[in-house]
């Protein structure tokens, strides 16, 4: 499920929520997009092994207010990000830490998570527009940083240079 929040007083978009997943991520190009600087990171390198089995050396971590939901349903939460300079169709990977903190339940059938606020249930929706908005907007990005083909105006054909021969 992919939905909107706030981080940092940024409304932050392609947020995945990943029950599996044992940290929080903020992605650096989202880092970088919020004004973050390296400066601000707590140096912590620690090798991330990934579901493609790549692996990759985290940029270190941060922490950040997390507002999920709408007035007056709304919680406010510090989250310890980990900071992964990675291509990711995503800004931000929100896992088990943050949905535990945040009493979350998800149900991606529904397209909901719910999280408990003081005497009262508040709600995220998740939309299916997103998370194809989010893949659209990686592939425009890596469009615009493929190397382009070099695209040569020689025939390497030599039948059509031996047929005009032979008339």
């Amino acid at each position: 499920m992919v939905i909107i929040a706030n981080i940092a007083d940024y409304n932050v978009h392609c947020i995945f929520i990943d029950n599996e997943n044992s940290v929080d991520i903020l992605y650096f190009a989202a880092f970088t997009a919020m004004g973050l600087i390296p400066k601000q990171l707590n140096k912590f390198n620690i090798l991330i092994q990934g579901f493609s089995e790549s692996s990759v050396i985290s940029e270190g971590t941060i922490r950040l207010p997390l507002t999920v939901g709408t007035r007056p349903k709304q919680v406010t939460i510090h989250v310890d990000f980990l900071v992964l300079n990675l291509p990711s169709a995503y800004n931000v990977i929100l896992g088990r830490p943050s949905l535990g903190t945040l009493k979350a339940v998800v149900s991606s059938y529904h397209l909901i998570m719910k999280f408990s606020m003081e005497a009262r249930v508040g709600q995220v929706r998740g939309n299916q527009a997103v998370p194809r908005q989010c893949f659209a907007a990686k592939l425009q990005a890596e469009e615009q940083l493929a190397v382009p083909q070099l695209e040569l105006p020689i025939d390497l054909d030599a039948r059509d240079d031996l047929a005009g021969e032979h008339a």
